[in-house]
């Protein structure tokens, strides 16, 4: 086992305060930090600070972020409350008049402020928007939702509120939360609440939904306060408070079972109450409290397996602290490798002290894009009337480069930065350099810059222009409802859900690794207790049979691989068929051959020397040993059977032989360390998704004979979830599906690389998927992919369909003779023997649907050409018109009269 293979760069960051002259200081007076009580309430946005002022502690004062040094009467504003201040918290989004500052006091009373970017005003009343008395006692905690805007949720006594600041009006209001609500805070995407009462109980709620706690928990046994913050968009909150011993300590809580905590460590025995401070951006947690005289920070993992890491440089404050608060990412000075920048009031009131929290690093001239994952945006993706409405859309995430930020953000805020180019002092706080000229002092370091980061919600690609599949559609069904406890602490090279057409498969919270089952054929509202499978020890991994769709193989932390039946019904049964120790250490991997019956691998850690082995199941014998230098994160064989392809945590990838366990090529896989996928291709070639530089999710593809670089790498976005892949080899259509995402992006593997068809969203955030064989797939309805999708709650069928104008014909163009999956080519035995079979095809084509490609020829009538006669001049009219009138005479003259024609009276008839 290699002990430094997981240090983090954050491990050494280094918290040093700024120089005197850029602390914020005020003299004593009406405008001087009021520090009687608790902790100081302080927040600040990219633009201003908001503080408690004045010997009463009844006013809030408002400075710019650049307006270092010693405060004037001019400098600060104050917005006057008539109460004691006790809660202060400025909106993540800005309107086009300024930040919007929310405050409330002993009173009960909440109002909301606009600070404009203009000069200060001269009173509360042209910055004041609105003012109501929301609660009977004081007002504890204040908290904006994180995702829409016009949404603060606040807390005074036992009464917890949401309100809907557009409509001015309450939307969700609860009672009986047992004692003082003394913390609230909002999950990531806004969908949930968290407080702390001072009952010790912790309590989610769901505003849209109930007033009842979805769950809840005893928290710290102290009297005094505890501090709640949920840990950016997962499942698990911090919290600091004290023990029954008064000691301080600080825990970590998984919101799905708040019956233990995950981590709860000791931190001193300081009377002071702890204000726990996030950024979701790096994970890490700085801990302030008043009295003290020094910051502790840790950095807090909560993807798999929660935990908490204490930093390795201590820092001590110049002065004690009262009250501290976090300034937004997007306000640091990231070409100084600045990761954080802390607020700290001094305990007697003279001066807001910034602490700088930077990463050591040899150049500061280029952008250290590892350092700066993306951060959410200034720009709400939704407001109240959406969030009200059920919408769930996680805040935009925007690039924190210089050179990806030359255009100003809606709210028209730039950039701060420290001088990092020559000319420009050093250590100023308050110098703001445009985000032009900061692009530009970069430029000259372009080649030796860290990879830029990819926007990281809705990606854009070029559209392929002759793809068949660019318009292709998805759609979601619920078909199983209600699910309650789902597992989601299986590792990243296990897959969430398993599914044919017979039964699914996902695994359940609980002790002794629990698999539930459940058929397919019986949809609605899933009962409480599932049936399922219990496995004796920590389940890993599992893999339902391709060939016998009443079999799986589970693999567990004791090493072992075990087989289960189960009957038509979706009934297991209790005991394994077959069970067998594959590895001494915890077996991460297990799989079913493709295409031979009773082959099957595992792969394993092994206590330092990581193996992946092939067994005969029906001997429980091994065949080969494939060792391997690091821990194996994905495995895959090819599409005819005879070869297996791996990626290990060394960042290689490797093809190995089946029939003898040789290894044949190795070359360089990505360059992130974290889980890894690959997978083979219809045309013999690899394909692997991973990580880069900076949690850049990419997809690469080798020729297995040349591993040595790859021939497409193409960089998607910036998220720490790994893509699942699958692979359609039938239409070359790749689907990538993230735990705890709601899309699903489509690519068609081309000669020229991965080309972005399209992607699919859905509601929710996703666990898992699994994609059933073609076969189950609806040729008629031109489905092209079918599958299922579980969430937390729910697991929903998935389709997608490519939309045709002759459906009445069979698409053969789209559906070509597919692979069967479901029958195996070739016996365990047959195949040890040496023996080789072509792959068997199966026809889509339904009996008596004429292929597209027989049908006939549509013979569209062309429309005739109408002539359009052109508009005559006035002298071609006069002409005509003359024309007309010598043809009419000429006819006249010519035309014979009847007179002409009647006989006349000879000459002797006339009478004399």
């Amino acid at each position: 086992m290699k002990r430094f293979q997981n240090v983090s760069k954050y491990r050494n960051a280094v918290l040093a305060a700024s120089k005197r002259e850029d602390w914020y200081s005020f003299p004593p007076g009406p405008t001087q930090l009021s520090v009687a009580g608790d902790n100081v309430p302080i927040t600040a946005s990219r633009e201003n600070i908001a503080f408690r002022i004045g010997t009463a502690g009844t006013a809030v004062g408002v400075r710019s972020l650049k307006d270092v040094g010693r405060s004037t009467i001019d400098g600060t504003r104050q917005l006057h409350v008539g109460a004691l201040v006790t809660a202060l918290r400025f909106s993540s989004f800005a309107n086009e008049s300024g930040d919007v500052l929310a405050g409330g006091g002993d009173d009960g009373v909440v109002k909301l402020w606009t600070i404009s970017k203009e000069a200060p005003a001269e009173n509360e009343n042209n910055a004041l928007s609105w003012s109501q008395s929301c609660h009977e006692r004081r007002i504890e905690d204040l908290a904006f939702n994180p995702a829409a805007s016009g949404v603060l949720a606040t807390c005074g006594g036992n009464r917890l509120s949401v309100w809907d600041l557009t409509a001015k009006e309450a939307i969700w209001t609860v009672s009986n939360t047992g004692e003082v609500v003394q913390s609230i805070n909002w999950k990531e995407d806004g969908s949930l609440l968290i407080s702390a009462n001072k009952d010790n109980v912790l309590r989610v709620f769901d505003p849209r939904k109930s007033a009842d706690a979805i769950v809840s928990g005893a928290a710290h046994g102290g009297t005094k306060a505890t501090r709640a913050i949920w840990l950016a968009n997962t499942a698990f909150v911090f919290t600091t408070g004290f023990s029954q011993r008064r000691d301080r300590e600080y825990g970590l809580w998984d919101t799905r079972n708040l019956s233990s905590p995950v981590v709860l460590e000791k931190l001193d025995t300081s009377p002071g109450i702890l204000t726990p401070l996030y950024d979701s951006d790096t994970s890490m947690m700085y801990l302030c409290g008043k009295g003290d005289s020094r910051v502790t920070f840790l950095e807090i993992q909560s993807q798999d397996a929660a935990s908490a890491t204490a930093g390795v440089l201590s820092y001590n404050p110049p002065a004690v602290i009262s009250g501290a608060a976090l300034i937004p990412k997007s306000a640091c000075n990231v070409m100084s490798c600045e990761v954080a920048r802390i607020l700290t009031v001094s305990s007697d009131g003279s001066a807001i002290i910034p602490v700088s929290v930077t990463i050591p690093r040899k150049s500061h001239a280029d952008f250290h894009a590892d350092l700066f994952p993306e951060t959410a945006s200034s720009t709400p993706e939704m407001d109240s009337a959406h969030w009200r409405g059920g919408k769930n859309t996680p805040p935009k995430r925007v690039s924190l480069n210089p050179k990806a930020a030359v255009a100003p953000s809606p709210a028209g805020d730039q950039i701060a930065y420290k001088a990092a180019v020559p000319g420009v002092a050093s250590g100023s706080f308050h110098r703001t350099l445009p985000v032009q000229s900061v692009a530009s002092s970069v430029q000259t370091a372009e080649a030796k810059a860290s990879p830029p980061q990819s926007p990281r919600a809705a990606p854009k690609f070029a559209l392929p222009k002759t793809s068949a599949y660019r318009f292709v559609v998805g759609k979601v069904q619920s078909a199983f409802e209600d699910l309650k406890g789902l597992s989601t602490a299986v590792p990243s090279e296990s897959s969430a859900l398993q599914a044919n057409n017979s039964f699914l498969a996902f695994p359940m919270t609980g002790p002794g690794g629990r698999l539930a089952i459940w058929p397919v054929a019986t949809t609605g509202r899933l009962p409480v207790a599932l049936p399922g499978i219990v496995c004796g020890s920590d389940l890993l991994d599992f893999h339902l049979n391709p060939f016998e769709t009443t079999s799986l193989l589970t693999a567990t932390d004791d090493g072992k691989v075990k087989l289960w039946v189960v009957s038509e019904n979706g009934q297991p049964e209790r005991e394994p068929k077959i069970s067998f120790t594959a590895h001494t250490n915890r077996t991460s991997i297990v799989m079913f051959h493709p295409t031979i019956r009773d082959l099957i691998l595992t792969s394993s850690p092994e206590q330092g020397a990581p193996t992946v082995k092939l067994w005969n199941l029906r001997t429980q014998t091994t065949i080969h040993t494939l060792s391997h230098p690091d821990i194996v994160l994905g495995c895959a064989f090819s599409p005819d059977g005879e070869y297996l392809a791996t990626v290990s945590r060394d960042k290689l990838i490797r093809v190995f032989s089946i029939r003898d366990g040789q290894e044949l090529q190795k070359g360089a896989s990505h360059d992130g360390i974290k889980a890894c996928r690959v997978l083979w291709l219809k045309d013999g070639k690899l394909l692997t998704i991973g990580f880069g530089r900076g949690s850049q999710r990419e997809i690469r593809i080798y020729d297995p004979d040349n591993l040595l670089n790859a021939l497409h790498t193409k960089t998607i976005d910036t998220s720490p979830s790994l893509l699942m892949p699958y692979y359609d080899e039938d239409t070359s259509v790749l689907y990538l599906s993230g735990r705890g995402e709601t899309s699903t992006l489509m690519f068609e593997i081309t000669e020229e690389g991965p080309q972005y068809l399209t992607r699919f969203d859905s509601p929710g955030a996703q666990q898992g998927m699994a994609f059933l064989p073609k076969l189950e797939c609806d040729v008629r309805a031109i489905e092209i992919a079918k599958g299922y999708r579980i969430s937390s709650s729910a697991v929903e069928r998935v389709s997608f369909t490519v939309p045709r104008l002759r459906r009445e014909f069979f698409q053969d163009d789209i559906f070509p003779p597919t692979r069967d999956v479901t029958r195996p080519a070739l016996d365990i035995d047959d195949w040890l023997s040496g023996s080789k079979v072509e792959l068997m095809r199966v026809d889509l084509a339904p009996i008596g649907m004429t292929p597209l490609s027989k049908a006939p020829v549509e013979v569209k009538e062309q429309p005739r050409a109408q002539v359009l006669e052109r508009e005559q001049t006035e002298a071609e009219i006069k002409a005509a018109g003359l024309k007309l009138m010598f043809e009419q005479a000429k006819k006249e003259a010519d035309e014979v009269l009847p007179q002409d024609e009647a006989e006349g009276v000879d000459s002797d008839e006339w009478d004399d």
